[in-house]
């Protein structure tokens, strides 16, 4: 089968986005006998049968450019896709890229194999993707599947009636020996970008004076070195970023909120592996805008709470009062939540994700594959 992981970043990232779910499925899958081709960037370092890719590097830094720019990214890399599937070989596609996955496999028709496209966004809070997605018709080749019920319940009706599965995410958590409690810091484990609200979040922390450990690639770059590199090429001048537009928010709205110390809100660069899981056991809570990625799963099963203002992905995730707290932007809100913060057990944000297993994401994904390529019409959700 072949997995369209896109040609954003290179997997796994060690984020907890989606490119570290699809990284999951994919080890899970060839760890059961299924062999992987992988559509993905060239630096990939995630083992698989075959990898195939449009560009040697990620172009995650690329997105925020002008569309002239930045248009032919997505489209090149689905040409080498569609290459791939006409070269024969490939029984079932499994895609993750946003619009121009399903588009253009749509089209397809009968040269393609049957596609699973998984929807990894909420589409009532991601305007620019929901007109896309209530017209868009997989014409019996492309079906939909859904992250959980809540979601579904959100998709425009001509893309309900297309979903042939629900497949929660999961995550797995290595064993180590990871801090016994909290150090009082709170965690983002975001991008820092405007989309995730990593201004707003900052700021309130700034404000309430409390500590915030800002985790995520910036603009492109994964490293504190990086950006002090990025802040001498900038004195020169801006035209020289690759993601000018990035560094210049950060440098306007983010970079005013850092301070170093106990108390400061810092940025550390993108965290993987030993140190991503021991940061994040340590943490007094997660904050968000996003649940739909793997860091928030991935926080619960280690017994943190997590902070959310549900911009983005499912909100059932996150139980208010039971397993973290669902609050408006600002520091009123994110105040009055910390002070409820110490009524959160561990033990209650364990059980509410207990079903949230890699294996068992991958029993579902595994179900929908054999429904897709054996069965003569697909079932309806």
């Amino acid at each position: 089968m072949l997995v369209n992981a896109g040609p954003w970043l290179a997997l796994p990232t060690g984020s907890g986005g989606l490119e570290d779910v699809v990284a999951m499925l994919v080890t899970g899958l060839r760890e059961r006998g299924v062999r992987v081709v992988l559509a993905s960037v060239g630096d990939t370092s995630l083992p698989a049968d075959e990898l195939i890719f449009a560009f040697d590097h990620g172009q995650h830094a690329r997105m925020g450019q002008a569309y002239v720019q930045a248009n032919s990214i997505a489209a090149a890399h689905m040409q080498v896709v569609i290459n791939r599937i006409r070269a024969g070989g490939i029984e079932l596609v499994h895609d993750h890229l946003e619009i121009y996955g399903p588009a253009m496999l749509a089209t397809m028709g009968d040269d393609a194999p049957p596609v699973l496209h998984t929807v990894h966004w909420r589409l009532d809070k991601h305007q620019d993707y929901s007109r896309f997605y209530e017209l868009l018709d997989g014409r019996g080749r492309v079906g939909i599947v859904a992250r959980s019920a809540e979601q579904l319940s959100r998709f425009p009706a001509p893309l309900r009636r297309q979903v042939v599965a629900i497949v929660p995410n999961g995550t797995d958590v290595p064993s180590l020996e990871l801090p016994p409690r909290r150090d009082g810091r709170l965690l983002m484990l975001n991008d820092i970008a405007p989309l995730y609200g990593t201004d707003h979040i900052a700021a309130a922390c700034a404000e309430l004076g409390v500590a915030l450990t800002l985790a995520g690639p910036l603009a492109g770059m994964t490293s504190v070195a990086e950006l002090h590199r990025l802040r001498q090429v900038a004195a020169v001048g801006t035209d020289q970023l690759s993601d000018r537009s990035g560094y210049l928010w950060f440098v306007a709205n983010v970079q005013p909120h850092l301070r170093g110390g106990p108390t400061g809100v810092q940025w550390i660069g993108t965290v993987t592996g030993d140190r991503k899981w021991r940061l994040l056991r340590s943490a007094a809570a997660l904050l968000t805008t996003c649940t739909s990625g793997q860091s928030v799963i991935q926080a619960l099963t280690l017994g943190v709470p997590v902070i959310t203002t549900a911009e983005w992905g499912d909100q059932h995730l996150v139980r208010d009062g039971v397993n973290g707290f669902i609050i408006e932007r600002g520091a009123a809100a994110l105040g009055a939540a910390l002070q409820k913060l110490p009524r959160i057990s561990a033990q209650d944000c364990q059980e509410s994700v207990a079903d949230y297993s890699a294996q068992s994401m991958i029993d579902g994904y595994l179900r929908a594959y054999h429904q897709a390529v054996h069965a003569d019409s697909w079932g309806r959700v």
